[in-house]
């Protein structure tokens, strides 16, 4: 079942509700520990709660303005893990964006170039995206917590754009990185397995805190029954169309497998069964929840 979630645009402050189910793409969602959800697009921030309520809207101002958004991940409903970069700079960094003070405090790393983050409790897993000397591609991931001091955790992996890998990691503390065209799984021994190869598209992975992973792949036929519930004849169109643009299914790890859907931009489980998904464009994109079968 998929549902488009409909929910108020209005700004911080504002008087007055803005409800929409069609909107822009968001290229970065996180679980909020307890149901909800945030998402951020080009400074552009949204907090959803279980109960499909839009509790925060806002856009940054100063200095954070300039912010280019490479990853973010919740270490409770309000304290997010940021990572990026100012605009026009390639090197960047880690915070902790306290969402209800609106306070930046950096984190510390080794690193230069920083991608996704994936947080699990109050560990911090992140990619370090490396250059050579001719400028070929690669990647590490490293760890942050109380225990250790950011220790690389995985092999250096040659990738065709560092920016392009998106992390998430298992209860066992394993590595899951999307790397557009592969998922792979790197266990704490450094031990690196191919799960999947698709045609190359945006990466998106998340993983359940039972373990079970979601990825989109290439556009699958599956035998389970699908149905729109609710939603707007704009957002069912959102849905249902999956000619003239990048159509991909979403894959489990549990081997469920959705309808094609259009431009997926992103994915986060919030509960043992359901996805928040963006899709679509920037002539019309959706925030829905996948259930699956």
């Amino acid at each position: 079942m998929i549902t488009p979630i409909e929910y108020d645009n209005s700004m911080d402050g504002d008087a007055g509700a803005d409800m929409l189910d069609v909107t822009y793409p968001m290229p970065h969602i996180a679980g909020d520990s307890v149901g909800g959800f945030w998402t951020e697009s080009a400074g552009s921030w949204l907090h959803i709660d279980e109960d499909d309520t839009a509790t925060r809207r806002f856009n940054l101002d100063g200095e954070k303005a300039f912010l280019r958004v490479r990853g973010i991940s919740a270490m409770d409903s309000s304290t997010l893990v940021v990572s990026g970069h100012v605009d026009g700079e390639r090197e960047g960094g880690l915070w902790l964006f306290d969402t209800t003070a609106m306070t930046w405090t950096p984190i510390a790393t080794d690193a230069s170039i920083v991608g996704d983050v994936a947080v699990v409790g109050r560990t911090v897993f992140y990619v370090e995206i490396l250059y050579d000397a001719v400028g070929d591609i690669s990647f590490v991931v490293r760890r942050l917590d109380d225990a250790t001091a950011d220790p690389i955790v995985t092999p250096q992996l040659d990738v065709d754009d560092g920016e392009r890998v998106k992390l998430s990691v298992t209860p066992d503390l394993s590595v899951i990185a999307d790397t557009g065209s592969r998922l792979l799984a790197i266990d704490s021994a450094g031990e690196v397995s191919q799960l999947s190869e698709f045609p190359a598209g945006t990466p998106v992975t998340t993983t359940t805190t039972a373990g079970t992973t979601a990825w989109a792949t290439a556009p699958r036929v599956t035998d389970e029954s699908w149905y729109v519930d609710g939603g707007s004849s704009d957002a069912r169109r959102v849905i249902e169309t999956n000619e003239f643009c990048d159509p991909r299914s979403i894959e489990t790890s549990q081997r469920e497998v959705s309808p094609p859907l259009c431009n997926i931009q992103a994915m986060e489980w919030v509960d043992a069964n359901t996805l928040i998904v963006s899709a679509g464009t920037e002539g019309g994109s959706i925030l829905a929840k996948l259930r699956m079968p």
